[in-house]
């Protein structure tokens, strides 16, 4: 099974593009979908990833609280597409980073998330750590 794993440290041109590390960058054929994350990040799926999601959540079972509701909202809304180029390069558009307050004057973070990948400013993605360590540690 081909998987996303692991963390890299990535840079963004002032333009909006990255490079996605090679291991990554394999499992993607010529275009991937970007969505807004729960967080603020980026997330990045293979299309046929991103297919599977939408069939899990037409044929699951639906909650449809409000929170349901915001999540499948949140990532329909936010969808577009994005053409990989050679080696990984695509761009990430201008609002997907002011959502996911990237900025190309420092290393973004690339997690892999088994079937999707997330881009995370530095910054950001230590705060959400931070978060959810004080959540454990406090049962809240």
């Amino acid at each position: 099974m081909s998987a996303f794993l692991g963390t890299y440290l990535i840079t963004m041109e002032d333009t909006g593009r990255i490079r996605l590390p090679g291991t990554m960058a394999e499992l993607f054929k010529d275009i991937a979908v970007l969505v807004y994350g729960e967080r603020p990040c980026v997330e990045i799926y293979p299309p046929s990833s991103w297919e599977a999601l939408l069939e899990e959540i037409s044929r699951g079972p639906k909650p449809w609280s409000e929170d349901f509701e915001w999540k499948v909202r949140q990532k329909t809304r936010s969808f577009k597409e994005a053409e990989i180029k050679g080696k990984g390069r695509l761009t990430i558009p201008k609002e997907h980073r002011t959502y996911g307050r990237l900025a190309h004057t420092e290393d973004l973070i690339v997690i892999g998330m088994i079937d999707h990948v997330e881009v995370w400013s530095q910054e950001r993605f230590k705060d959400a750590e931070e978060i959810h360590r004080a959540k454990q540690m406090f049962g809240r």
